[in-house]
């Protein structure tokens, strides 16, 4: 194993150690907490054939954000092992109406689809802002969301960053659409085989090392990014891969260091 490969396994044996760290005290917090799982804010409705569970940001708001089922769970941990859980197609609407009441949803709650292995595609619409924490994974050693084939997570989201591992070894993604962020983590999308086209937002300023390595399918990246993103390493995917680039743009990804590397480099 060379030096850089035995970097990248202690890199994420600290992450995994850190994770499951905090989501152990997250939990136990959550668990004590009587309100957090008071059932008499959470509602259910169906849309399309799918279960939806839904929460007031606050009482008596009338926008709402789409959670986990805390209807029937005491726990994070009850959640998990739950076989109600969001599987199949899950589309998250933009509004919800619940008693005759119409619901602006405008989000995603705090592990609300944690641990759902049988997602086979996540949307939420553009508009929506929020995105809990723990929505989306449960270890960064290796997802547990390996069915997943479409993600579409809406630009407005307020994330400022997609984490390290995030949609690593999710071998069956083929589309992903992500939020505005600035940074995209170290091997955000490893392994990530069947991944085919992806666009990189134009406010992402770096990206990390790995994220698109082993990405054997991604024949085609779309950066937005006038000023090219920060690259700490050659992209593993660069030979064989055609850059897509702002028009105007390709003179500063030509004399970039690594950004030059791509198969070829394109402006549209």
């Amino acid at each position: 194993m060379n030096s850089k490969n035995y970097q990248v396994l202690i890199s994420i044996a600290v992450v995994l150690l850190t994770t499951m760290a905090s989501c152990g005290g997250h939990d136990d917090v959550q668990d004590g907490n009587v309100d957090y799982f008071d059932r008499s804010k959470t509602f259910a409705e169906e849309v399309d054939g799918q279960p939806y569970w839904f929460i007031p940001e606050s009482v008596g708001s009338q926008n709402v954000l789409v959670t986990w089922n805390r209807i029937n769970c005491n726990s994070i941990v009850d959640y998990v092992r739950l076989n109600a859980k969001y599987s199949g197609n899950v589309n998250v609407p933009s509004t919800i109406t619940h008693n005759g009441v119409e619901y602006n949803v405008i989000g995603a709650d705090d592990n609300a689809f944690y641990c759902c292995n049988q997602i086979t595609s996540l949307h939420l619409q553009e508009g929506m802002t929020r995105w809990g924490e723990h929505t989306w994974f449960c270890s960064p050693f290796r997802s547990l969301m390996t069915k997943v084939k479409d993600v579409y997570l809406p630009s407005s989201l307020e994330m400022t960053e997609l984490p390290a591992y995030y949609f690593m070894n999710n071998s069956s993604l083929e589309t992903c659409h992500i939020p505005n962020v600035t940074t995209i983590g170290d091997s955000a999308f490893f392994k990530c085989s069947k991944l085919n086209n992806f666009v990189v937002p134009a406010t992402v300023k770096t990206i990390g090392d790995g994220a698109f390595t082993s990405c054997s399918r991604l024949t085609n990246l779309h950066v937005e990014a006038v000023v090219p993103p920060y690259l700490s390493e050659e992209v593993s995917i660069a030979k064989k891969c055609d850059l897509y680039v702002p028009t105007g743009a390709k003179a500063a990804y030509e004399a970039d260091q690594y950004w030059s590397e791509f198969k070829s480099i394109k402006e549209e």
